[in-house]
């Protein structure tokens, strides 16, 4: 059953996402990606990683200095189902050896575009940070504010 979220977010033209959330960080990608010539961004990419596709759609794939990266927004924590479906693209992610270019946010303490572009920032300097310290999401999971 499809509700109207479906179709109403557009960032760009002919581009929907599933949240809000990804609508806001689609559009903080945007804006880099006019600021900067090595930077490209995808949306709901199934990725080809050693010349086998990942059976999972990444929810931003990046591509910066000739590095891919990987953004999981995982916005709805504390939902069992949610949560069981992470832990299996988590173990896609493990098995694919692509877990040191995967970031994973959350907005439990809100959004902010200032933490978003940091992110983004962190991501173009090839410098992932983690701030949750038991790694139960990724190596290198942050807050959106």
């Amino acid at each position: 059953m499809l509700n109207y979220w479906d179709f109403s977010l557009e960032p760009e033209k002919g581009v929907f996402v599933k949240s809000r959330v990804e609508y806001i960080i689609y559009k903080n990608l945007i804006e880099e990606l006019h600021k900067y010539k090595d930077f490209e961004f995808f949306y709901e990419l199934q990725p080809e990683i050693k010349g086998k596709k990942l059976m999972i759609k990444t929810d931003f794939t990046i591509i910066s200095n000739n590095v891919t990266y990987y953004w999981e927004h995982l916005g709805l924590l504390g939902n069992n189902y949610y949560e069981k479906t992470w832990r299996f693209k988590r173990k896609k992610y493990n098995e694919f050896g692509i877990k040191d270019t995967l970031l994973t946010t959350d907005e439990k303490k809100g959004i902010s575009d200032p933490k978003i572009k940091e992110i983004i920032n962190d991501i173009r300097n090839g410098n992932l940070k983690n701030e949750e310290k038991n790694n139960l999401y990724s190596e290198y999971h942050c807050s959106l504010r």
